[in-house]
């Protein structure tokens, strides 16, 4: 597939904050997003209780599908959406993110995934929706 058909195709997932909440361009509900932490960042989540936006950023980024990033990432965290956390819709070259600059409870984490596994189904320049599909 050519870069210009990927970028025209219709089954690109796209996430909207128009509403006040994050919606997706097809017809299924958001309910998961998905972050990857250092273990440093997983300690903390665990000792304080939530997952905090960063020193560097001031915010938290997640994405609509797990991604295993670089060496660094200890673990790929399934969080439960809920509005109620303030995420809004950050589109970036590599896929489709949300943000917010609450603290996340650590009991909206679900289930937590191998980095390894994460890695092999990395986003490449944008998130499908079948992707996305298989996560949910």
């Amino acid at each position: 597939m050519k870069i210009t058909q990927l970028f025209e195709s219709d089954d690109i997932l796209e996430i909207d904050d128009s509403t006040g909440k994050l919606e997706l361009n097809f017809d299924a509900p958001l309910k998961y997003l998905y972050r990857s932490v250092s273990k440093e960042e997983y300690d903390n989540i665990k000792e304080t209780g939530f997952i905090e936006p960063s020193e560097f950023y001031g915010r938290i980024h997640a994405a609509a599908v797990p991604t295993g990033g670089d060496g660094n990432i200890h673990q790929v965290l399934k969080i439960r959406y809920d509005q109620r956390d303030g995420w809004k819709a950050k589109r970036a070259g590599t896929g489709v993110y949300a943000v917010t600059w609450d603290k996340i409870p650590k009991e909206r984490i679900t289930d937590i995934i191998s980095p390894a596994i994460a890695r092999t189904n990395t986003v490449l320049l944008k998130t499908k929706i079948s992707q996305y599909m298989e996560y949910q």
